[in-house]
């Protein structure tokens, strides 16, 4: 049970979510917002929005009010609204992902749903939009794979851009995505799979991408624990192909003789580079304790994995590394801002999830006992005075650069306050923590 909230800091987060829920209750408005104050400051920094994109655009609009359907009368109209406001753009994305494009939708669209059949021919159109793009991933890969040559690009596997992401979708599908998703979990599988780099055998997730001698990349947004995670998932779910219990051992047996220790605790770095997967040193640095990199992330995929295949010590593990990511002081967590991405609000919500899905387990107590100050913590990065009440760190310049030193307007559900205020309404309404639709809002961080 999570220790009980200062009644102080319960009502003034509750008052945030609630004036959060104001400023983005008209969509023409947020729009409107976001043209009239993109930046703090005289730096050129920009703030992204894409209508289509889960990431910072109207589809994460719609998950915020979507669990805040019963608390707020107009929450299910303004999630509706946002939806549409989706589909009608005339600015499509780049390219299609579970956070970018058709799929954010579709996923936006099946989380938020509360009868059967309210978005059907929304989702009979989407769905197959998906698959199209998930087929389209595979076809690029599946001929390296069966020619054993290493280096998979990382937009094919991982949970942002990848098959990891768009997988996860199309198994909360059903029945009529069941071959497609058996095919991913079959590639999936198939990256656990050595190959030979330079002379030495290696694990077949070898990425060529990020770093010109390649490397091993350890996050759950864009590494190996997004494979585990959706693998993790499926099997639990009773999805299973051939090699798929040995693939997840696979990945777990590697992530455990990665982790480093430090006088806080054990720790994952964010990424192994090729020269140490073939001659292994001492681990890196910590990764920040965010979900896309770090602790945090890893753990919770690595506590799926154990939840799945009931390997309590994997379970004991995650919470070990994940406390000690609370153990650090704040400078050595890394995190600058509120959000979910790789702020607070990641590092929250999966304490959150890790302390209810463990109870019984060695350091759940901890976790229990650390969460109000995780609330607490979020909290006291509000300012009203900011038009969506939660700012962030870092935004990409006109030119195309990326500045961290700026701090950034974003209402979005991964890089903005929305992301944030979701994970505030779970931790105030725990009763209320579940999907109404087909589809947790956390899902699409493969979080569950």
């Amino acid at each position: 049970m999570m220790a009980p909230i200062d009644a102080t800091t319960a009502r003034t987060a509750q008052e945030f979510v609630n004036l959060l829920a104001e400023r983005l209750s008209d969509p023409a408005s947020v729009a409107e917002a976001i043209r009239a104050k993109p930046r703090e400051g005289a730096g050129r920094a920009v703030v992204h929005w894409d209508p289509r994109a889960l990431a910072d655009g109207c589809p994460g609009m719609a998950l915020f009010f979507g669990a805040l359907q019963g608390y707020r009368p107009d929450a299910p109209n303004v999630a509706h609204a946002y939806l549409a406001a989706a589909i009608s753009s005339e600015c499509p994305s780049p390219t299609d992902s579970l956070f970018y494009g058709v799929p954010s939708v579709a996923f936006a669209a099946r989380a938020v749903e509360r009868r059967p059949g309210d978005y059907a021919e929304l989702l009979s159109v989407a769905d197959e939009q998906v698959a199209a793009c998930a087929e389209s991933l595979l076809s690029l890969d599946e001929p390296r794979v069966r020619s054993g040559i290493a280096g998979v690009p990382m937009p094919i596997y991982d949970v942002v851009s990848g098959l990891s992401g768009l997988g996860r979708y199309l198994l909360a599908c059903g029945e009529g995505q069941r071959s497609l998703t058996e095919r991913i979990m079959r590639h999936l599988v198939a990256l656990t799979r050595p190959v030979v780099l330079r002379g030495h055998s290696v694990p077949g997730w070898w990425t060529p991408d990020s770093h010109p001698e390649g490397l091993f990349d350890v996050g759950l947004a864009h590494g190996i624990s997004g494979p585990l995670a959706l693998l993790s998932i499926a099997y639990e779910k009773g999805i299973r192909v051939q090699g798929h219990e040995r693939a997840i051992r696979t990945i777990v047996e590697w992530l455990l003789a990665r982790r480093g220790h430090d006088e806080h605790g054990p720790y994952w770095p964010a990424t192994i580079s090729t020269e140490h997967e073939i001659s292994p040193s001492a681990a890196g640095p910590p990764a920040r304790a965010g979900w896309c990199y770090g602790a945090p992330g890893v753990s919770r995929a690595l506590f799926l994995a154990s939840r799945a295949l009931k390997e309590p010590q994997w379970c004991d593990a995650a919470l070990d590394t994940l406390c000690s990511v609370l153990r650090r002081p704040p400078a050595q967590q890394y995190i600058h801002d509120a959000t979910m991405c790789h702020g607070a609000a990641g590092l929250t919500r999966i304490v959150h999830l890790m302390a209810r899905d463990a109870v019984g387990h060695a350091g759940s107590d901890e976790l229990a006992a650390a969460l109000p100050g995780c609330i607490a913590n979020i909290v006291a990065r509000a300012a009203p005075e900011h038009p969506f009440v939660w700012d962030s760190q870092g935004a990409w310049g006109e030119d195309g650069s990326y500045r961290s030193d700026e701090r950034a307007h974003r209402p979005g559900y991964l890089d903005g306050a929305a992301g944030v205020a979701l994970t505030l309404h779970a931790c105030l309404e725990p009763d209320e923590d579940e999907a109404h639709g087909s589809l947790p809002w956390d899902a699409a961080l493969l979080l569950r």
